[in-house]
C-alpha cells in the first residue's frame, strides 16, 4: 500500500513510502511492515536510514507485543533492497540485494514477508491481540499524551475513591502489620459526603497469551515501555479462570560486559525471579505466580542474539532474553491515583517497602519509578 498522507498521531507524524498492512486506513497500530524508497545511495546517517528508524519506534510504540519490526529500503535508484531489523537489542541491516541481478532473492523476502506466517514479521506466536476490540476504551491508555489530555484524564479520575487512612509506622514491625492490615469495609467518602465508588476491570477480551501451560485472556494493557533499546516491558491486566493476575512481559539483559557460560546467562536472566522468591513475605510487594522463559521452539528461549549472523564490539552485554512473569494481586498505574491523598500515601508506602527490603534482605531496587511501583486494587478502595 502506497501511503498519500502522514498518518495521525499526538505527537509525531510521518508518511511511510510504502508499508504492509491489513487494515484500509493506516494507523501505526496496524501496519505490519514498513518501506522506503530513494534514489541516492544507502547511508544509515541519511534519510532512509533515519526514517526508518523513526517508524520502527512508532510502530513498537503502538504495537508494543511485537518481537522485532521488519522494514524495507529500496536505494539507489530503487535497485537495491535491504532488510532491516529492529528489536530490544538495536538494528541490523543486511547486505543489499540488487533487485535486478538477483531476483531470485527479491522474489524470495516478498514471499517470505507477503505469504509467511505472522511470527516471520515479528509477532510472538504465544499471544495474540486483537486491535478491533474497541481499542480507544478497552485496548489501552496512551503513555505519550499531550498536556491536555492528562489534564482530563486526572479530572475524569478525581471522584474515585482513596486508600484508607493510617499513621506512619515508626519501626519495622508496625510497619508490616501497617501493609498487611484490610482496607477500610467503610466505603470512602468525597469531601461533600457522597459516595465514591471504585473501578471495576473491564470484561472485554483484548487477546490471549500462553505462559507454560496455561492460557490467559488479557483485559487491558496497563503500561508499555518507550523506544527500541531496552527491556520492552509492557505490563497486562489478565484473567484466567475467574481470578486476575499481572503479567509482566519484558526482554531481560543476559550478559553483563562481555561472554557468559550458560549457566552465568540463565543465573542473570532468574535474577529478577530469585529476587521475588526472596522477599515473597513483603508486604507491598507483589506475589510471582508462575514464570516462563518464552520459548521460540522447544527448549529455545526467545533471545535477540538470535538474529545476529556476528557478535559486534558494540552490542557485546547487550542482548536480552524474553520473559514472562505471572504476578498478584491486580494493581492500577502509579499515575492513575484517585485523589491527591492516595498518590502522597502511595508514595510513603513505596519508601516504606524500599526502607523493609533494605532491612530486612538487604535488597534495594535501583530504578525506582513510574514504570516499576503500581497501586494495589483492594475491595473498598486502593
Amino acid at each position: 500500500m502506497h501511503a498519500t498522507k502522514p498518518i495521525g498521531d499526538d505527537v509525531i507524524q510521518r508518511k511511510p513510502d510504502l508499508c504492509l498492512s491489513n487494515e484500509v486506513e493506516l494507523q501505526w497500530s496496524n501496519i505490519l511492515v514498513v518501506a522506503e524508497l530513494t534514489s541516492s545511495h544507502y547511508s544509515p546517517a541519511e534519510r532512509a536510514g533515519r526514517m526508518l528508524d523513526m517508524k520502527a519506534w512508532l510502530i513498537f510504540r503502538e504495537q508494543p507485543w511485537r518481537r522485532f519490526m521488519l522494514c524495507l529500503s529500496f536505494c539507489k535508484e530503487y535497485r537495491e533492497l535491504r532488510v532491516h531489523v529492529y528489536d530490544h537489542l538495536g538494528g541490523i541491516v543486511t547486505q543489499p540485494v540488487d533487485i535486478h541481478q538477483e531476483p531470485d532473492k527479491f522474489r524470495y523476502i516478498m514471499a517470505c514477508i507477503v505469504y509467511g506466517t505472522r511470527d516471520c514479521i515479528g509477532f510472538d506466536s504465544t499471544m495474540s491481540i486483537n486491535l478491533t476490540r474497541s481499542p480507544s476504551a478497552a485496548l489501552w491508555d496512551r503513555n505519550v499524551m499531550n498536556l491536555s489530555q492528562r489534564k482530563k484524564k486526572v479530572s475524569s479520575n478525581k471522584n474515585r475513591s482513596e486508600s484508607h487512612v493510617q499513621h506512619e509506622p515508626h519501626s519495622m514491625d508496625p510497619y508490616v502489620e501497617y501493609l498487611k492490615s484490610p482496607a477500610s469495609t467503610e466505603l470512602p467518602h468525597t469531601d461533600n459526603g457522597s459516595l465514591l465508588l471504585s473501578s471495576s476491570s473491564s470484561d472485554i477480551v483484548i487477546g490471549k497469551m500462553k505462559v507454560n501451560e496455561h492460557e490467559y485472556n488479557l483485559l487491558k494493557v496497563l503500561f508499555s515501555g518507550q523506544g527500541l533499546v531496552g527491556c520492552g516491558t509492557v505490563c497486562y491486566l489478565a484473567r484466567r479462570d475467574g481470578e486476575e493476575y499481572i503479567i509482566k512481559d519484558h526482554w531481560v539483559k543476559n550478559s553483563r560486559n562481555g561472554e557468559v557460560d550458560a549457566q552465568e546467562k540463565m543465573d542473570i536472566v532468574m535474577n529478577e525471579v530469585d529476587m521475588l522468591e526472596v522477599m515473597k513475605d513483603v508486604p507491598g510487594v507483589p506475589k510471582l505466580m508462575e514464570f516462563w522463559l518464552v520459548e521460540v521452539m522447544p527448549n529455545q528461549p526467545d533471545d535477540t542474539q538470535l538474529y545476529c549472523q556476528k557478535i559486534h564490539n558494540s552490542t557485546i552485554g547487550m542482548y536480552r532474553t524474553h520473559v514472562h512473569l505471572i504476578l498478584r494481586p491486580k494493581a492500577h498505574r502509579l499515575q492513575e491515583f484517585r485523589s491527591r491523598k492516595e498518590h502522597v500515601r502511595t508514595l510513603r508506602d513505596i519508601a516504606l517497602i524500599q526502607r523493609c527490603t533494605y532491612e530486612e534482605y538487604r535488597i534495594l531496587h535501583r530504578d525506582c519509578s513510574l514504570n516499576n511501583a503500581m497501586i494495589e486494587d483492594i475491595k473498598g478502595g486502593s
